[in-house]
């Protein structure tokens, strides 16, 4: 604003400290603008952290998203982040991968009892032991493990334990015939020599 105020003589004794002011201008124009730029970028990281929130198995993409942002942040972009917001990330991405891990657990666990399940086969008598097993192994999973197991292996379980139990009356009734037909066979092999008397 001074300079402005000079007349062209006055101006044109000070042309090197003009040429400095300009270049001063110039310089401080461009850091203003980096400034502007570094701002937007450190906010737009905050943004992207922010919208994770509530942490589920669905937010790899958006974990994954701001790391890379973060990774790309000069060290005077990441100046303007919150030590909050990148904490905010770090306990994300400890939460998901503590999410990953259990739900690779709870697989796992359905995948054994499927195996114990699949492992039945034709249902016998015999089976009992495995039936139980793997009826007892289902009830001691969580109810996100269980989610787990397939619908149409779960049905398999239901239905050896329903042939099980068909078989085990067959056999009693079975057992019942015997015991009232060897009865019936002990009283007529008491029977001894036939008369009128």
């Amino acid at each position: 604003e001074a300079y402005a105020t000079l007349t062209d003589d006055q101006k044109a004794l000070i042309i090197a400290e003009y040429e400095t002011l300009v270049k001063a201008r110039e310089t401080y124009d461009a850091l203003e603008a980096k400034d502007a730029l570094d701002t937007k970028l450190a906010t737009a990281f905050t943004a992207l952290v922010e919208e994770i929130g509530e942490v589920t198995l669905d937010d790899e993409k958006a974990i994954n998203d701001a790391k890379d942002a973060l990774a790309n942040l000069t060290d005077d972009q990441l100046a303007k982040v919150s030590q909050n917001t990148l904490n905010t990330l770090k306990e994300a991405e400890t939460k998901y991968n503590e999410l990953k891990a259990q739900d690779e657990a709870d697989t796992k666990a359905a995948k054994n009892v499927e195996e114990l399940i699949e492992n039945i086969g034709e249902v016998t008598l015999e089976d009992e032991y495995a039936i139980k097993a793997a009826e007892k192994a289902y009830t001691a999973l969580t109810d996100d493990q269980k989610a787990k197991v397939n619908n149409d292996v779960l049905s398999k379980l239901e239905e050896a334990k329903t042939k099980l139990e068909e078989l085990k009356q067959q056999a009693t009734e079975e057992e019942q015939n015997r015991s009232k037909a060897n009865a019936v066979a002990k009283l007529i092999n008491a029977i001894e020599e036939v008369t009128l008397e």
